[in-house]
C-alpha cells in the first residue's frame, strides 16, 4: 500500500471516529510480562496498543509520564525509575539499573550505540503546530522556520523537554544537528530551549499560546484526533511546510523519520546468530520474546500493521535500507 494512501486513511478514520475510540494510554493493568520496555512518548501509545493485542501479550510499555516510579510486578522490579523520553528509556535499559527489569526502549530517533541494538518498525512525519489564532502564519517555508528558530522574528519557538526523541529529530530537521547549534540566539525560546519546568511533554499543545510555534509529530495528531489516544492538542492546528500537507508522508523526505524499539546488544547478537543458525537453541526466554516481537518483517509487530496505522504511523516502506524488524546498528 502507498505510504500518502496509509496516512490520508488514518485521517479520514480520524474525522468519522473523533471521540468515540476509547483511548489507549496508561500504565499495564497486567503486571509480571516478559518484556517491559519505556522511553518515547511518540511511540508509547503505539505500543501500548500493541501489547493488548494477542501477539502483544508478553510486552509491557510504562508511559513516559506519570508516577516517579513503577511497579512492574517482577521480582526486584517493584520501584523501577520511570523513563521520560527516548534518551532516558535507552540509558536506563543500558544501565540495567535494577537488573533485569526493562528489556527494551522505545525511540522516536536514532543514536549509534555499541551497546544497543535498534529494529525499525514503523514511520512519522514532524511538522509545526500553532493555535487556531495564532499570530504565526499556517503555511511556513523551511527559511521561515529556521528565521524563527534563530530568534529572527517576533514569534516564540517552543522546544520539546530536553531528552526527547522528538526534540532531537526537530532540532536536526530545523539546523540539521540534533542539538542547538553553538551561537543561535535562543534568548526569544520558551525557558531558553533547556528550561524543563517551563518547556511541554512532547505532542501536548494545551499550553500553546498565539505568538508560539512547536515541533509536533503526525502520528500523535492523527492518533489524538482519532480518538485512540488522550486528546492533549488543545487548540493547535498542524501547519504546512512548504505547502506540503504534513499528512502526505514523503517515507525520503527530510521531515519523515523512522520510529524503534531497540534492546541490548547482546541480546541483539544473541538473536542475529540464532536467526542464522535456524533456530532458538541458545536463546534465553527473553530473547525468545523479543526476537518473536521486534526481530524480521514477518515478526508481531512489524505484522501488525492494523495497530500501526490506528496510532498514526505508517508501515516502513518496502526497499527501505533498513526494513521493518531489521537490526540496525548504524544511521
Amino acid at each position: 500500500m502507498n505510504i500518502k494512501t496509509i496516512i490520508l486513511a488514518a485521517a479520514g478514520v480520524a474525522l468519522v471516529g473523533a471521540g468515540i475510540a476509547a483511548p489507549s494510554m496508561a500504565d499495564p493493568t497486567t503486571t509480571g510480562r516478559v518484556l517491559n520496555g519505556m522511553g518515547s512518548d511518540t511511540t508509547q501509545f503505539v505500543m501500548n496498543g500493541f501489547s493488548k493485542t494477542t501477539n502483544g501479550a508478553n510486552v509491557a510499555s510504562w508511559d513516559a509520564s506519570g508516577s516517579s516510579k513503577v511497579d512492574m510486578g517482577n521480582e526486584g522490579c517493584t520501584a523501577v525509575n520511570r523513563a521520560n523520553g527516548s534518551t532516558a528509556g535507552r540509558t536506563a535499559l543500558k544501565n540495567n539499573d535494577p537488573a533485569g527489569c526493562l528489556q527494551y526502549a522505545r525511540s522516536s530517533s536514532f543514536s549509534a550505540d555499541d551497546l544497543l541494538t535498534y529494529y525499525p518498525f514503523a514511520i512519522d512525519g514532524l511538522t509545526f503546530a500553532v493555535t487556531q489564532t495564532s499570530s504565526v502564519p499556517r503555511t511556513l517555508t523551511k527559511a521561515q522556520l529556521i528565521a524563527i528558530y534563530r530568534c529572527e522574528t517576533n514569534f516564540e519557538p517552543v522546544l520539546p523537554q530536553t531528552g526527547s526523541g522528538s526534540r532531537a529529530d526537530w532540532l536536526k530537521y530545523v539546523f540539521g544537528v540534533t542539538s542547538i547549534p553553538a551561537g543561535v540566539d535562543t534568548s526569544c525560546y520558551l525557558g531558553g530551549g533547556t528550561d524543563n519546568t517551563v518547556l511541554p511533554q512532547e505532542h501536548n499543545g494545551i499550553q500553546l499560546t498565539d505568538n508560539q510555534v512547536v515541533g509536533y509529530s503526525v502520528a500523535q495528531w492523527v492518533s489524538q484526533e482519532n480518538g485512540s489516544v488522550s486528546d492533549v492538542r488543545g487548540r493547535t492546528v498542524l501547519g504546512l511546510l512548504d505547502d506540503k500537507s504534513p499528512l502526505m508522508l514523503n517515507p525520503g523526505g527530510a521531515n519523515v523519520r523512522t520510529v524503534y524499539n531497540v534492546v541490548r546488544r547482546a541480546d541483539g547478537d544473541a538473536i542475529a546468530a540464532a536467526v542464522v543458525a535456524g533456530n532458538n537453541e541458545g536463546l534465553n526466554p527473553v530473547q525468545i520474546a523479543l526476537k518473536a516481537v521486534f526481530h524480521g518483517s514477518n515478526s508481531f509487530l512489524c505484522s501488525d500493521t492494523a495497530t500501526i496505522i490506528k496510532y498514526g504511523f505508517a508501515p516502513v516502506p518496502a526497499g527501505a535500507t533498513y526494513g521493518c524488524g531489521t537490526q540496525q546498528l548504524t544511521s
